[in-house]
């Protein structure tokens, strides 16, 4: 028969073993279910931020929140084309888009369309003996010009045209598009308001006899515009209205000409 004492102490360490097994499973079952715990730091080594130290959630931005407008056109620029049909465009002729500058002239772009590639283009300031007498002794002066053709720049001669002149193309071209100033095409209104002004404006590009112009007349001090060298019925040949006007329909080139009622900038 064997001694109590001895079977104490086998069922003492058969608990003993039980106890440790239980507590194996106990942690291996904590690990599984926290997979992002981290084991922990080696003494010395710098702690990791709590949950108190960790950043806030990141704002979205909202949706329904205002954005900035798109870049617009300047008063001293012209504004593009609004329609991308028309005379200059994808037919033959002119498109002019004049802008009244805040020094007395306006800014001009003009997109021509030839009937057939030419080696040359012929500009020439418009004439303004048709725009009435307050303007009958006015020189237009057209400076800073630029001209594309073909999408290849062409040199002007002092980037100035107060003549007529031929300019050569580096190649023969059917299309071509103006960037210039033009002076010289206003006055005063008299009798009028303070600030009133009357302009006359053409193209520069002559573009043959036969070729329709569209003139485009923007800026938020444009009042109208009218066409002194139509019959008396077709004068009022306004469309639209400010700050873009424009010509109803396209006019032949040797009646090409607006007169522009607008406010130049006063003196502050």
């Amino acid at each position: 028969m064997a001694r109590p004492t001895g079977l104490v102490r086998r069922v003492t360490g058969a608990l003993a073993t039980v106890a440790l097994l239980g507590a194996a499973v106990l942690v291996a079952v904590q690990v599984r279910q926290s997979p992002t715990a981290a084991p922990p730091p080696a003494p010395g080594a710098p702690q990791s931020p709590g949950p108190t130290d960790s950043p806030g959630p990141i704002d979205s931005p909202d949706p329904t929140a205002p954005t900035a407008p798109a870049p617009q056109p300047t008063a001293d620029a012209p504004a593009p084309p609004a329609a991308t049909t028309g005379p200059g465009l994808d037919r033959v002729g002119v498109t002019m888009i004049a802008t009244p500058d805040s020094e007395g002239g306006f800014r001009v772009v003009e997109y021509v369309r030839l009937p057939r590639p030419a080696a040359s283009l012929e500009l020439r300031p418009p004439r303004l003996d048709g725009a009435g007498s307050a303007l009958a002794s006015a020189e237009p002066v057209a400076a800073q010009v630029q001209v594309t053709a073909a999408d290849q720049p062409v040199e002007v001669p002092q980037g100035r045209v107060a003549a007529p002149v031929s300019l050569g193309l580096p190649a023969p071209a059917d299309t071509a598009q103006l960037a210039y100033r033009i002076s010289g095409v206003g006055t005063a209104s008299l009798p009028s308001k303070a600030g009133r002004w009357l302009a006359a404006l053409g193209p520069l590009a002559a573009a043959g006899e036969a070729t329709p112009v569209m003139i485009v007349v923007t800026g938020p001090t444009v009042l109208g515009i009218n066409c002194p060298l139509l019959d008396p019925p077709a004068r009022s040949c306004q469309s639209g209205s400010a700050p873009r006007l424009a010509t109803v329909r396209a006019l032949p080139r040797p009646q090409a000409l607006v007169l522009v009622q607008y406010d130049a900038p006063m003196p502050r």
